[in-house]
């Protein structure tokens, strides 16, 4: 917890951050940049004489990443007053952007990046109509450098789209992005086709385009009724929204054939014994395949990072009795030292399988989210290669 949890300040204000992890190790970034286990160290209060933008985490050794929580905090410019008596002006600067539009082609992929002048204001979020985008998945960032990254670039439709820079104050600057898509018609195949499902694939989703990168993965999570949509008006998949921790012990539930939980104690406090992901939540931290967040936690609601996913999937491996193959070597990624110790051993054993490859610029990303697509991809991959040991 961040106290305060962000607000206005004359002056200077004093922040503390806590958790309910006994234990645990606290890291910080003042620039709304993700935090890790390389950031500052919190070793108590401290004070902030400027506008900032507080992330935190709590990593305990043997534990998943607990959630990122944020807190913007804006400085109130001062108001001087004039001499005899006249009323002076505040000293508020607003935010602005380095460039106001661009064009972007599919068929050349690659990043966009967007230099953010905050003025006296923080950015809180950027959105592209209603949509949130989410750091780490959507965009990376660099100082006042914000890089919309390729694989949200390449989701988007031939088009125009108004990029909202949401400020904590002052005026939004938005920018004006026009994609299109002049790659050819024919598409190559996949490196690693999947096979053909029994019964052909009737689309329902609006957002999916058979030339979607993830589209085969997509069909087999619905046909095989372990991922649904995510809204009926219209159907969507949200192939680019995080996945929640919930809904991962839910799909991995259904892959057991959704076995009875009674009589089995719910270690979580966070998991109402009413709520959709309950039984699975249950049955998961029963079999071991989840030790939650630490503090009885299992925060169901947050979205899996990359490297919990694969630890998660395998210890259902492990679980389920299911032998990976080792098809290839670990060769390692730029950002190893960034994965937590308690993953680097799924991490490298999904790899060996060839179930998870990676980022561009050889980059695992154990941190960022896991998008639908990209869980969609992976479990696609892991129970199509534990089909093939059995």
């Amino acid at each position: 917890m961040i106290t305060p949890n962000g607000g206005s300040f004359n002056g200077s204000q004093s922040v503390s951050i806590t958790t309910a992890t006994a234990g645990a190790e606290i890291y910080y970034t003042l620039d709304g940049t993700p935090p890790s286990d390389a950031s500052t160290g919190y070793t108590g209060a401290f004070t902030l004489t400027t506008g900032a933008t507080v992330k935190a985490i709590a990593v305990k050794s043997g534990y998943e990443s607990s959630q990122v929580i944020t807190a913007v905090f804006t400085k109130q410019a001062n108001n001087n007053d004039g001499g005899n008596g006249g009323s002076g002006g505040d000293d508020y600067t607003g935010a602005f952007l380095s460039q106001t539009s661009a064009d972007y082609d599919l068929n050349n992929g690659g990043g966009l990046t967007i230099t953010v002048s905050r003025g006296s204001y923080s950015l809180r979020n950027i959105k592209n109509g209603d949509y949130v985008l989410k750091e780490g998945t959507d965009y990376t960032v660099s100082g006042n450098r914000y890089t919309l990254t390729e694989s949200y670039l390449m989701s988007l439709d031939a088009g125009i789209h108004s990029i909202v820079f949401d400020m904590s104050g002052g005026i939004d600057p938005k920018f004006t992005l026009t994609v299109r898509d002049t790659r050819p018609s024919a598409t190559e195949p996949p490196a690693d086709p999947v096979t053909e499902p029994t019964e052909p694939f009737a689309n329902p989703f609006t957002d999916l385009n058979v030339n979607d990168w993830y589209y085969d993965a997509v069909a087999y999570v619905y046909q095989n009724g372990l991922m649904s949509g995510t809204g009926t008006e219209p159907m969507m998949f949200s192939p680019n929204m995080p996945l929640s921790r919930g809904m991962i012990v839910t799909i991995l539930y259904r892959v057991a054939d959704e076995p009875d939980v009674s009589g089995l104690s719910n270690p979580f406090s966070d998991v109402d014994g009413e709520a959709w992901y309950n039984d699975a939540a249950v049955w998961a931290a029963s079999n071991g395949i989840v030790s939650g967040i630490g503090g009885g936690l299992y925060a169901p609601d947050n979205a899996i990072s990359r490297q919990d996913l694969a630890l998660i999937l395998s210890r259902y491996a492990d679980f389920a009795g299911i032998t990976l193959p080792e098809a290839r070597e670990y060769s390692g990624f730029i950002d190893d030292a960034d994965i937590a110790d308690y993953a680097k051993e799924a991490i490298e054993r999904f790899f060996k399988a060839m179930i998870i490859n990676g980022k561009g610029g050889n980059a695992f990303d154990p941190k960022g989210e896991a998008t639908r697509a990209e869980v969609a991809a992976m479990l696609m991959k892991f129970l199509e290669a534990a089909d093939d040991e059995q």
